[in-house]
């Protein structure tokens, strides 16, 4: 009898143990999704705030928005330049209004989605933006690269920026937070020249990603002053192409 309780009792306890670890696991993922259970909208069109910082409108083409009906979230929206280049930007949260940009901490490494966090996809030909916008704001940004060639380009008070030909890159918003956004390549052995850029644009941080839509094709750093139109990299983005173009693969 005694030894028959013995049983009972153990397999009560791995019971509660088993369920009690599915109860974890589901609210992990509810977490993750951050009420993504409400409702995804994608429109073809930028947000008139989005549209601000760039110019040659003419030249844009096939633009999308994807915004969460959740309000505390940012939309992200991409659109193709002059045929080319995709470009991704969203604003990113912030506790405070800014009049310069806050540090981002840089590393090195692949980094891989955060377990149990319902992400969001833009896939192109030959990569993915994957993104996670957080309803909190980011207090400690790291930008973490994954590819060749990785050069800073600008750096000031409200602007930074670098190319790479890029294999992987991740935004954390927080110091050992979810990865926020991921953009990978389709395949390990591709590479994508792209640039990333932060900045401060009417007291708000956003992010922007210009990237070559097509592996075989160079990245022309002239582009950035030809869609960027925010008053800082104007200035010094002539002699920035011209430092810069030896960086670019031939």
């Amino acid at each position: 009898m005694k030894k028959y309780l013995g049983i009972r009792i153990a397999g009560l306890i791995i019971s509660i143990a088993i369920i009690s670890f599915a109860v974890y696991k589901f609210y992990g993922v509810i977490h993750g999704m951050g009420n993504r259970l409400s409702k995804m909208i994608v429109i073809h069109d930028i947000p008139h705030e989005y549209r601000n910082l760039f110019k040659n409108d003419a030249n844009i083409t096939y633009q999308e928005t994807h915004f969460d009906d959740n309000e505390n979230r940012n939309p992200v929206s991409d659109f193709v330049y002059d045929a080319k280049y995709a470009v991704f930007v969203t604003k990113i949260k912030t506790v405070n209004n800014l009049s310069s940009l806050p540090p981002v901490r840089r590393e090195f490494h692949e980094t891989e989605k955060t377990n149990n966090i319902f992400y969001s996809a833009i896939s192109w030909h030959y990569s993915e933006f994957d993104y996670f916008l957080d309803t909190l704001s980011a207090t400690n940004i790291s930008l973490t690269f994954y590819g060749d060639s990785i050069k800073s380009l600008i750096k000031n008070d409200t602007v930074e920026g670098y190319y790479l030909k890029n294999k992987e890159f991740s935004i954390n918003y927080k110091k050992d937070g979810v990865v926020n956004i991921l953009m990978k390549t389709a395949e390990s052995e591709y590479s994508l020249p792209s640039v990333l850029l932060f900045l401060v644009h009417q007291k708000k941080m956003y992010f922007i990603c210009i990237s070559v839509r097509h592996r075989n094709d160079k990245f022309n750093m002239k582009v950035i002053n030809d869609l960027i139109n925010i008053p800082p990299i104007q200035a010094r983005v002539s002699a920035m192409a011209t430092r810069a173009a030896a960086l670019v693969p031939r």
